[in-house]
């Protein structure tokens, strides 16, 4: 998209920017013999961001470096204008337009991975369809980040009912299940003995695939909400299709454990799929075959996470940028 205008909003004639640290801010002191973090607390004190750090050793003070995903990071308040006039999938009624904008938002994922970068916000707001060029857009980069530079301490990001079920809980669900019973009491004896400080391999950070899932909850979400005119009958009850948005759409940023099951049991999503076709009638079906990309994605989890992670620092940290698969964007 070509940008006309990109500046601070200003309040008062000042631009309205965080780029300090607010002023309750103020140094913890502890007493540990432990790692641990000082964290801000609400003082009047106000005090040198450079200042705060990790406490390593028994002893009051701060010590000199504080990783990055603990430290202070500024924001600031920016209105884009854009060249183009787009609609977003919000405001579109039209199955083909729909398919066609979302099909290009999964070229645009794909050129993101390819830059090697994450999204992190892939919503019905931001999934636009322009008007001029009848081409679909990706937009709101502002939460987009180097793959590699994430972090599991990394803060949530994005619209809960289009975020990746995984991301939602912070946890891979995709991983073999094929252990023995043997096999598995002994990776939960493992991960019992581990020191604390050495759990960190049981890592998690946002991926590639997290933003081409959203997609999929985005189409879902636009299937449970506008039914064709051709489609439609009022003498037809639609509580199968009301449960079903409020079982699997609607969530807090926790998400849901039944929300979670449509990706992980293939089960689920045929009784899904099949409810749709009674609601939207045989002539309708092809507008319902889209859904089925959860079965594909869910696939494409699973042969990402029997790969093993890049390590950082001597501990596990992300999966390979090269193990998520062009047939998978394709497919889609």
């Amino acid at each position: 998209m070509k940008f006309e205008h990109d500046e601070f909003v200003e309040m008062g004639g000042t631009p309205d920017v965080s780029f300090e640290l607010p002023k309750g801010y103020r140094k913890a002191s502890f007493t540990s013999s432990r790692q641990v973090v000082a964290i801000p607390a609400a003082q009047s004190q106000r005090d040198d961001p450079s200042t705060v750090d990790i406490q390593k050793s028994q002893g009051s003070g701060i010590a000199p470096s504080l990783p990055h995903e603990f430290q202070h990071h500024t924001r600031a308040h920016v209105r884009t204008v854009y060249a183009e006039v787009c609609r977003s999938i919000y405001e579109l009624r039209d199955y083909a337009t729909v398919a066609s904008a979302l099909r290009d938002n999964v070229k645009a994922l794909w050129y993101l991975r390819k830059a090697g970068y994450v999204h992190r916000d892939v919503s019905a707001g931001n999934c636009l369809w322009d008007i001029a060029s009848e081409k679909g857009k990706l937009s709101d980069l502002e939460y987009a980040r180097p793959y590699d530079k994430l972090s599991m301490h990394d803060p949530l990001t994005g619209t809960p009912m289009f975020m990746a079920i995984e991301y939602q809980h912070k946890m891979h669900m995709f991983e073999s299940d094929d252990q023995t019973w043997d096999q598995f009491k002994s990776i939960v004896g493992d991960l019992l003995q581990r020191e604390i400080e050495d759990q960190t391999s049981l890592f998690f950070t946002f991926n590639f695939y997290h933003d081409l899932e959203s997609i999929f909850w985005v189409y879902a979400w636009f299937l449970h909400h506008y039914i064709p005119t051709d489609a439609h009958d009022p003498a037809r009850n639609y509580d199968d299709i009301s449960q079903s948005a409020r079982d699997f759409i609607y969530c807090d940023i926790k998400g849901n454990g039944t929300r979670n099951s449509l990706l992980l049991d293939q089960d689920e999503l045929l009784a899904m799929i099949a409810m749709l076709k009674k609601v939207y009638s045989q002539t309708m079906a092809p507008l319902i075959d889209p859904i089925g990309i959860g079965r594909r994605i869910a696939l494409g989890y699973k042969a990402l996470e029997e790969t093993g992670p890049v390590q950082v620092d001597g501990k596990p940290h992300h999966w390979d940028a090269n193990n998520f698969s062009k047939e998978v964007y394709n497919d889609i």
